[in-house]
């Protein structure tokens, strides 16, 4: 789209681009540890009462580890917890063969932090280097790396779940994970064992509505990949292969100011984001140059590289321009919306990586201006998939089959319905509500049972309502002190206000989540705090939190500090803040929340939402709203994150209101009140080859007014096309070993899976999730397995629910698949999942190779039409 121009100034000029490194990390001395500065007096005394007893490696170490930590690690535990992590960590070093191989930049960035992204730190690397130092003590490090993803999977498995993160710990405990929490859960056990390890992930995917993260680990002198806990024959590959090679960005966040030698994405005083894409697939760098309307360059624009995904458009790439308006992005060959802003003024443009490397955009954009605009948005195209040797394919999942077993006779010991029974009947308890709770606690059942059995007879009631109100994930990992100190704490229904309901009580008084922290002990503590500073309604906390404590910039791992240490170190950041104060209000008796589509919080006063916006200092009235009305067609079956999303303007930036996912449109409020200002609403229609039909409506709300605002996506047309020739006389197996052709007398939907894998999850789930449309639909849905498959192997979580025309079959080793006629060049049965719609003639008109999310109603919507 954009023309080349003066490439070679900008490859000069982008060199004063690089960020500042060099971060001193080998220095001892607690003067220039800024965590340490920052800890309570109690912190402080107990770190240094440790490291006066250090040896040099030691201090140096200890040192680095407070220099390189998000404020939350250092604040929410204590020197003597992360003291016991670096002994093993050094110990590790010692005694693994590999010890004297990794390079100190490895050593420091990739073994020595315990933290790995967002989740909640643990002592898992003590109790992983223990379990796993004499499996692997006399192996290569190569091999070492490939025996414990084994290990992982033996305890191990995929499933979603929501967007907390659970610790490896927790993982162990609960035998599952979401991608993200396997990630962490290998990555520490590679680093428990000295072996250098990090969680890479593509922030959103461009081709899918999804993300993904794996592993990177070195070994033997190089980096190498694999799937977490989904061990192959051979590293440097995984599933996720052929959707990588389509990627716009891989990277992985580095605690520190980095001083490795990979790239980096961008850098800021705490952390960095290295890109490490050219792993994976073909890349290119783009320039962009950001100029005022007279043409002169712009100093420190922000600069968002966006692609789609989730009926949004994602920043995944921020930059900043230098002194010469520039900044680069290693990216892609696909499209990237670029957003420019400063000061209020903002402008856009869409570049086409494959046909240009640099452009230019003139910052004179303002908000108030209404108008809509198309996108057509065009991720990197399939590429020709990497064939794939069979060479140990077969001894490999022999031995996947067995870590399966090993993992499920390990269920076996999660709390049965008998015992239940007896706890339900001990403690006057319904056993249908309680056996749910306890089989969603999993591997922590004794710890709800223990809460369960302590809780007073007359909170018996009230003990298995908090169960309820809290989240499946929080069943995982919570303990029965931390329900305790809410169940014994909490301000008694009987003494609320009149105008304040049961349910209304027990969803945001008694409840102690309020978005996705961590849960802990907060109700006593705060109690008493508030009681101590004679803080006694919303108004007076809320003043009291402005003044008293501070906003710190350096907790980057966006874990929220808790309220026990914010108050103790009088520090916090923006996300923390807002939770404090809705748990100060719980605490005291007054219902709090976050409002759901800006995550403002609110406070219930006088029959209504009240907010505090701690951003502008102020209290506001929920009546001084503008009201935004959304309209679309009666048949329409529209979904937030899946056709639309409604986005704010802030800062010369479009943020995305946090609505529920997927909730239907149907489902909104006549009057949407929001705050009056300018919003955008992005529509897309995602077609079968991942490219996009966007529309962006920006719009502006007043104060008190309405504004009717049309919801209606850009409509595809669908056109069969012969994608390949299945031969008629095709034929399967059914589960009882009948034979059946595969093409029929009205379509048929063949998906060839392997179904405990992670891509197969999702497609079960996304067909599960329209059940009822496939029933009446009618058309068969034949799941194809290369072997017979146990039914108690499969995870029910997904596969109870399939549609009642799905049927599994078995087609031998992927006889048929290998031989079929297909319009691709390549070995289908590397590449699974395979979704097809074959017609009544045998041909192929739909095809749909590898992950893929949402293609139940891509699915529906061929079909159908």
């Amino acid at each position: 789209m954009y023309k080349s121009i003066f490439i070679l100034v900008f490859i000069i000029e982008i060199i004063s681009i690089s960020p500042v490194r060099n971060q001193n990390l080998s220095s001892n001395n607690t003067d220039n540890i800024l965590n340490y500065n920052k800890l309570p007096s109690f912190y402080k005394a107990e770190f240094d009462s440790i490291y006066v007893t250090l040896n040099n490696e030691q201090k140096l170490n200890f040192s680095r580890i407070y220099r390189m930590m998000p404020l939350e690690d250092a604040l929410d535990y204590s020197p003597k917890f992360h003291f016991e992590n670096l002994k093993t960590t050094l110990e590790a070093k010692e005694n693994m063969s590999w010890g004297n191989k990794i390079s100190e930049s490895d050593f420091i960035y990739f073994v020595l932090p315990l933290r790995v992204n967002n989740e909640n730190l643990d002592t898992s690397r003590i109790f992983f280097y223990k379990e796993l130092r004499a499996r692997i003590r006399n192996m290569e490090m190569l091999d070492a790396a490939m025996e414990i993803n084994h290990w992982c999977h033996e305890h191990v498995t995929y499933r979603a779940s929501n967007n907390r993160t659970s610790s490896p710990m927790t993982s162990y405990r609960n035998a599952y994970g979401r991608c993200g929490e396997e990630s962490v859960f290998v990555v520490s056990a590679l680093r428990s064992v000295g072996i250098p390890a990090r969680q890479v992930y593509t922030p959103r995917w461009a081709h899918t509505d999804d993300n993904h993260a794996w592993v990177e680990f070195w070994a033997d002198g190089k980096w190498h990949y694999y799937g977490a806990t989904e061990p192959e024959a051979s590293v440097d590959h995984g599933w996720f292969t052929e959707p990588a090679r389509r990627a716009m960005l891989v990277g992985t966040r580095i605690d520190g100011k980095y001083d490795g030698i990979e790239r980096i994405n961008y850098q800021t005083s705490n952390f960095a984001v290295i890109n490490t894409l050219k792993t994976y697939t073909t890349v290119k760098e783009v320039f962009v140059k950001v100029i005022d309307e007279k043409g002169e360059a712009v100093k420190g624009a922000k600069v968002d590289f966006q692609i789609y995904n989730y009926a949004e458009y994602y920043t995944i790439s921020p930059k900043t321009t230098n002194d010469l308006g520039l900044c680069s992005f290693l990216t892609g060959f696909g499209d990237l919306l670029v957003w420019v802003s400063k000061n209020q003024k903002f402008n856009y443009a869409e570049l086409d990586v494959r046909a240009t490397d640099t452009m230019e955009i003139k910052l004179n954009k303002s908000q108030a201006e209404e108008y809509k605009f198309q996108l057509d948005y065009n991720p990197p195209v399939e590429k020709t998939p990497i064939e794939i040797s069979d060479d140990g394919f077969k001894k490999n999942n022999l031995r996947l089959k067995y870590e399966d077993s090993l993992r499920s006779n390990y269920e076996k010991s999660f709390i049965d319905s008998s015992s239940c029974q007896e706890l339900a009947l001990k403690n006057s308890l319904p056993f249908n509500d309680l056996y749910k709770i306890m089989q969603n606690s999993r591997g922590n059942w004794r710890e709800i049972s223990d809460f369960i059995n302590n809780a007073s007879k007359e909170k018996k009631t009230e003990a298995l309502l908090l169960l309820q109100v809290i989240s499946e994930k929080d069943l995982h990992d919570i303990n029965s002190n931390i329900l305790l100190d809410h169940l014994n704490n909490v301000v008694p229904f009987n003494s609320m206000n009149k105008n304040i309901n049961y349910e209304m009580w027990s969803k945001y008084v008694l409840n102690p989540r309020v978005e996705f922290e961590m849960l802990l002990p907060y109700r006593r503590f705060l109690s008493y705090k508030l009681q101590e500073k004679k803080l006694s309604n919303p108004k007076i906390i809320s003043t009291w939190i402005l003044d008293s404590i501070l906003l710190d910039s350096t907790n980057f791992s966006h874990v929220p500090i808790s309220a026990q240490a914010s108050f103790e170190s009088k520090l916090t950041d923006g996300i923390s803040r807002d939770l404090i104060f809705v748990q100060a209000c719980r605490s005291i008796g007054v219902p709090a929340r976050l409002e759901a589509a800006t995550l403002l919080p609110q406070y219930f006063d006088n029959n209504q939402w009240v907010t505090v916006n701690f951003m502008k200092a102020k209290i506001e009235n929920v009546l001084e709203k503008a009201i935004l009305h959304l309209s679309y067609a009666s048949n329409s079956n529209l979904k937030y994150y899946k056709n639309f999303t409604i986005s704010a303007f802030q800062n010369g930036a479009f943020n995305t209101l946090e609505f529920d996912w997927d909730k239907d449109i149907k489902d909104f409020p006549k009057e949407i009140k929001l705050d009056p200002g300018y919003y955008r609403l992005c529509t897309g229609t995602r077609l079968s080859d991942g490219s996009v039909l966007s529309e962006l409506t920006l719009f502006n709300l007043e104060l008190g007014k309405v504004k009717d605002i049309n919801v209606e996506p850009r409509k595809a047309s669908v056109q069969a096309k012969k994608l390949g020739q299945l031969k008629m006389e095709s034929e399967v197996l059914s589960a009882n070993k009948k034979s059946c052709t595969i093409v029929s007398t009205k379509s048929v939907v063949a998906i060839w899976i392997n179904p405990n894998t992670e891509p197969a999850k999702h497609i079960i789930q996304d067909i599960s999730n329209l059940k009822t449309e496939f029933e009446n639909l009618g058309n068969k849905i034949l799941l194809i397995t290369k072997d017979e498959i146990d039914p108690k192997s499969l995870d029910k979580e997904y596969f109870s629910t399939i549609p009642k025309n799905a049927e599994f079959f078995i087609d031998y080793d992927f006889r048929i698949l290998s031989t079929l006629n297909t319009n691709f060049k390549t070995s289908l049965k590397n590449h699974l999942p395979i979704v097809m719609i074959i017609n009544d003639k045998g041909e192929i008109n739909f095809m749909k190779m590898g992950y893929t999310i949402g293609i139940g109603e891509d699915l529906l919507n061929y079909i159908k039409h």
